[in-house]
């Protein structure tokens, strides 16, 4: 159900500029400070460098929310998340606004992948390679078996890793099919999933626009977590089956707010 609070309003142009001469500027400001006041921990120990960079990515997240004030991002299922313990999150994939809500909502320190061609980029791609994310070429088979090869060492050595099952952003909202990749990784690796569900990035930013939307809710829901077993002939329809709970969450929470799919 829509009320006049959360209903969508269409940034003016000086809105949109706002708000990406903020996020050029936030950026730069801790992907540089960064860089010249920690990059030299990565000499003595690579972990703590990258747990370092993770959070200054945290800081980052929380200060452009914080500076453009033009969304409120609510969070529920916290509680679901066991201190100390780490995860495959898997979330669903709408805008590119999702990784900057993962970075405010996760309570614990996480690597994710993200396009090469961002590292990159002066000064983010640096802070990115220092961070620990794994860079990947999505048309090249090599470069995906690296990241999966990478992200499967960061969970071995007791990391928790962000992926997006759909594989890329959905245009329309409504979630695209599971592909099995993390789904084995974590099964492999016996490691927990931890289903985290974004509803509202959409509409703040859509796929292929440079336009932002204000008065947007942005929700999240981390779910409970899931150990799949070692049966293979039932990976297919535990897929679909988590896949189904997602959806009737996200569900949930746009009829909460009224952010409805096109």
């Amino acid at each position: 159900m829509k009320n006049d609070q959360n209903q969508l309003k269409e940034s003016s142009p000086v809105m949109s500029l706002f708000f990406w001469t903020v996020l050029i500027f936030v950026t730069l400001f801790y992907t540089v400070s960064s860089i010249l006041f920690f990059s030299w921990i990565y000499i003595f120990s690579r972990p703590k460098a990258q747990k370092v960079f993770h959070q200054v990515a945290v800081l980052w997240a929380k200060s452009i929310v914080g500076a453009v004030r033009i969304w409120k991002i609510e969070v529920r299922g916290a509680e679901n998340h066991r201190q100390g313990q780490h995860y495959l999150v898997i979330a669903n994939h709408q805008s590119i606004l999702d990784i900057l809500v993962a970075l405010v909502v996760l309570p614990m320190p996480f690597k994710f992948m993200a396009k090469k061609e961002l590292f990159q980029i002066p000064f983010l791609g640096w802070h990115m390679f220092f961070a620990g994310y794994i860079p990947v070429g999505r048309s090249s088979p090599e470069s995906r078996r690296l990241a999966v090869q990478s992200a499967k060492q960061y969970l071995q050595a007791g990391e928790s890793i962000l992926m997006f099952p759909e594989g890329t952003r959905s245009l329309n909202g409504h979630m695209l099919p599971f592909k099995p990749g993390a789904f084995k990784l974590a099964q492999n690796e016996r490691m927990p999933l931890l289903p985290l569900v974004i509803a509202g990035t959409m509409q703040g930013i859509r796929k292929k626009s440079w336009r932002v939307a204000r008065n947007v809710l942005i929700q999240a829901s981390i779910q409970e977590p899931i150990l799949l077993s070692e049966d293979d002939e039932q990976m297919t329809e535990k897929i679909q089956e988590i896949r189904d709970k997602m959806i009737q969450d996200l569900a949930a929470l746009r009829a909460q707010s009224g952010n409805q799919p096109e």
